[in-house]
């Protein structure tokens, strides 16, 4: 069975807080990692961080790249963190409010933004093919100067084609600013929920063919419990898609700060990509629709194939019950039973009843 994993920090232990209170994990496994990118056209310093590092450390990393031209990226894991949350929002000046967005990994995506900070946070799915199911993970970013700090729940996620392009050197990522870069993960996020999507197409179409296939009698609950888990997939990921596109909207209006206006096209191709995915996520939900009222179709017609086969035998047998129940009262005079011939006589006059009405519905097409 394959079932959507959510991912919820939710609002356990926060009634009763002050907004914006930070919750410390509560599980000590869950450590916080960090990885620095600061780079410009020709230079680029890389840096990890293994779990369990200060994140003082993190934050008094020194570079050798000078402050003019660079661009610095800071990628954490770990957003329950409270300390890790705290050291990132020390550097951008970020609102006490938006700190606890972070934390809360079931807060609906938002952008906010002010003259000196940035943020913006999201949901990045990705496909687990071991489980058959889709893993949400909740993504922040936090805009400031020439820093973009990322903050995500744990190690492993879809920016490896972004790393890649930085320590290459390909495309325009290297010459760009942070605002490029915040264009190229989020890219890269969208082009994760492409997989997402074609994943639950080769999904319907082998729902559609369990439908359609010969044993379909036998797998049809089973069928409708993998329509019923697509269509809470698919809901799950309108939900993700929806405040993405009005985000990318209010980013083209042209007043989000850090984010020239060069980039525009860049950011207006995102924006059509959620367009593309919610008409995607919709001509998907008419699919599984259809193949529910189709499923029934076929449910129905076998019921009815089944009924017109009871019907046609109960009508054969009503006029040898007839004769039957006509042999069965027992009136004294009835001369024909004193006869030797009457019991044989009757017997194939009902056999010859019941051949006749089998040949009739033959020749009348019912059976």
């Amino acid at each position: 069975m394959n079932i959507l994993k959510k991912n919820r920090h939710g609002f356990t232990g926060r009634a009763g807080l002050p907004p914006g209170t930070l919750l410390d994990s509560e599980t000590p496994q869950e450590k916080p990692s960090a990885e620095w990118f600061i780079f410009n056209s020709k230079q680029i310093e890389h840096q990890s961080f293994s779990e369990g590092t200060d994140s003082r450390q993190w934050l008094n990393h020194q570079t050798e790249i000078p402050a003019e031209s660079r661009v610095r990226w800071l990628n954490i894991n770990g957003v329950h963190d409270a300390q890790a949350i705290r050291a990132a929002a020390s550097v951008t000046d970020l609102h006490h409010l938006l700190q606890e967005d972070i934390q809360n990994t079931s807060a609906r995506p938002k952008l906010e933004f002010d003259n000196k900070t940035l943020f913006l946070s999201c949901g990045m799915l990705q496909w687990n093919e071991s489980e058959g199911s889709i893993n949400r993970e909740h993504l922040a970013f936090i805009l400031n100067n020439d820093l973009l700090i990322s903050l995500q729940q744990r190690p492993g996620d879809v920016f490896k084609p972004v790393r890649d392009r930085i320590q290459l050197g390909r495309g325009r990522i290297r010459n760009g600013d942070v605002g490029y870069l915040l264009f190229s993960l989020l890219d890269a996020v969208l082009d994760n929920y492409f997989l997402i999507m074609e994943r639950i197409e080769q999904r319907i179409e082998e729902v559609e063919h369990k439908v359609f296939s010969d044993n379909r009698s036998q797998d049809g609950n089973e069928a409708l419990v993998s329509i019923q888990e697509l269509k809470n997939e698919l809901i799950q990921v309108k939900h993700e898609i929806w405040p993405l596109r009005e985000m990318f909207h209010e980013i083209l209006r042209g007043e989000t700060p850090f984010i020239d206006e060069t980039l525009e096209p860049y950011f207006r191709d995102l924006y059509d990509h959620c367009l593309q995915m919610i008409d995607m996520v919709e001509t998907f939900r008419e699919d599984l629709n259809g193949i529910i009222e189709i499923s029934a179709g076929l449910a129905s017609n076998s019921m009815n194939q089944v009924m017109k086969v009871l019907t046609l035998i109960a009508t054969i047998f009503i006029p040898l019950t007839f004769v039957a129940g006509i042999y069965g009262m027992n009136f004294q005079n009835m001369p024909e039973l004193t006869l030797a011939w009457t019991y044989p006589t009757v017997l194939g006059g009902m056999g010859g009843i019941g051949l006749f009405m089998i040949i009739f519905f033959k020749r009348k097409g019912w059976l």
